[in-house]
């Protein structure tokens, strides 16, 4: 009986010893939890990026340097994450001998404007959405970049295999628990079998106290011995059942643990398959990256925005600087003919305030209009220069005549838009004719002012072939942006050819016809 206690001893510190191993596993899965957080925290502020710190040149400067060809080169002028007209001052000084646009076609020159502003417009949107892109490419590029430097120092490390290695210690903490449990399971069947011998003892016991009792049976009552044989043997049964329960009552955990070792390993086999084809996914993402960064400065391809953004900016330019001549042209137009103060934009002015400055002069021309009148005004050349000077002229083939503005009545800004010409003449022939507009011309402006303007850079009127007016013949005309807008008022000049095509001498003239087609306000 001595002997079975000691070993009983003996199985409880071995179940002590592999129930203390069986924690230090827990700790040590403990740790290595923590350092994959750690690990993650790690990777993730890696591959963070904060912009805050750099100014919008600096930001240019940075990708230019990492990936040169995503960008415009910085000597091109191209004006990175700016708007696309902040570099127009310079060009504009340049180009001091801006084109020589004729006031007087104020309207065609607001509209033409209006124009290539609104293509200016599209071209600013599409400027920003490629450097959106852009910059999303520099982002990504970046930060697959770095993802990588950190993903190889984790496979350097070994760190990058680390649901592997739980996978592995979880195997061993099942194998250590399916040992405790079997351990614990010869700890049982040991006091199951010491308990056996306690009942052979207690058996003897029992015969003993049965023989005492019969001993002293004169002095004790029977009743008291059956009670105190049943109490024993109820003490036996108990103790046996209680053994066999703590036996069986391993066995589940056994099981659970066998079953859960075998998990663990298949997790590990399935782990060291997808390791490496997580490895195969990495290299291929990076040879993606590779790749794009190349497709980038491939040309003719829509990946390409650096040719992109030069082509787009070009273009802008050319059209920023055809809108920005006409608005100065119009300008004038606004301030010499209608009498409205409209000084352009600056030189450095913004799209959207060119935008604005167009849309206020539509805005006070649709005021206007509601006074406009277009109309058609017809002289006789004759009428106009005088009898005597009619006939000096149809002698020397040139003439000279007035138009007041008392030949419009109460009408204002008289402008011309086109002109028509035929002949009285007892003549089949035809006359070339040119009638030069006046050189120092008066204007009466909307508001009842009178301005002298000059028009002496305007060409002739010239018609080719001026002949009578009947059935089936069509009056010479003559129009173009030339003489759009043009005053009317002042000293005319013409000059007639000596002979017809027929031949026929200017003596044969009677008379010259000439219509205005006329815009005004009332």
């Amino acid at each position: 009986m001595k002997c079975a206690t000691i070993a009983a001893i003996k199985q409880k510190r071995l179940v002590d010893m592999l129930l203390r191993e069986l924690a230090l596993m827990f700790v040590w899965l403990s740790s290595l939890y923590e350092l994959k957080f750690r690990t993650e925290v790690v990777m993730e502020r890696d591959t963070s990026y904060s912009l805050t710190h750099l100014d919008l040149d600096s930001l240019a400067e940075n990708i230019r340097k990492k990936i040169p060809t995503l960008l415009p080169e910085k000597e091109s002028g191209y004006p990175a994450f700016h708007a696309p007209e902040i570099f127009q001052q310079a060009l504009l000084d340049k180009n001091s001998t801006s084109p020589d646009f004729s006031f007087f076609a104020l309207e065609q020159l607001l509209e033409e404007a209006a124009t290539l502003i609104s293509r200016c417009a599209e071209s600013r949107e599409l400027k920003l959405d490629l450097e959106s892109k852009a910059l999303d490419f520099w982002l990504d590029a970046e930060s697959m970049e770095a993802q990588e430097l950190v993903k190889r120092k984790q496979i350097a490390a070994g760190e990058f295999s680390l649901p592997g290695e739980i996978n592995k210690l979880e195997v061993k903490l099942h194998e250590t628990s399916e040992k405790c449990f079997n351990e614990a399971k010869k700890c049982r069947k040991t006091a199951e079998d010491i308990r056996n011998d306690g009942n052979s003892v207690e058996r003897e016991r029992v015969k003993l106290s049965g023989a005492v009792a019969s001993l002293s049976a004169f002095t004790n009552f029977p009743q008291v011995r059956q009670a105190a044989e049943d109490l024993a043997k109820n003490t036996m049964q108990y103790e046996l059942v209680s053994a066999q329960a703590d036996t069986h009552s391993t066995t589940p955990s056994a099981i659970l643990h066998s079953k859960m070792k075998e998990i663990a390993e298949s997790k590990l086999k399935y782990e060291a398959v997808n390791q490496n084809a997580r490895n195969e996914l990495f290299e291929i993402e990076s040879d993606s990256r590779k790749k794009r960064i190349s497709l980038a400065s491939q040309p003719g391809i829509g990946m390409n925005f650096r040719e992109r953004m030069r082509e787009n900016q070009a273009l802008f330019e050319r059209d920023f600087r055809s809108a920005y001549y006409r608005i100065i042209a119009a300008s004038k137009g606004f301030e010499s003919i209608l009498g409205i103060p409209a000084p352009p934009p600056t030189s450095n002015a913004s799209l959207s305030e060119c935008i604005i400055w167009i849309r206020d002069r539509a805005e006070e021309l649709a005021r206007l209009s509601e006074r406009e009148i277009i109309t058609c005004v017809s002289f006789s050349v004759r009428t106009l220069c005088g009898i005597q000077e009619w006939d000096k002229g149809m002698a020397t083939g040139t003439l000279s005549f007035n138009v007041l503005a008392s030949h419009f009545g109460n009408l204002k800004c008289v402008r011309l838009r086109s002109v028509r010409s035929f002949v009285k003449a007892n003549a089949q022939g035809a006359w070339c004719i040119e009638f030069h507009l006046p050189a120092q011309a008066e204007i009466i402006r909307p508001d009842g002012t009178t301005l002298k303007l000059s028009q002496d850079n305007s060409g002739p009127l010239w018609f080719g072939s001026v002949t009578t007016r009947g059935y089936g013949k069509k009056d010479a005309s003559c129009g173009g942006r030339s003489i759009i807008g043009r005053s009317l008022l002042g000293k005319w000049d013409v000059t007639i050819s000596q002979h017809s095509d027929e031949g026929e001498p200017l003596s044969f003239l009677d008379d010259i016809k000439i219509e205005f087609d006329i815009s005004a306000y009332r």
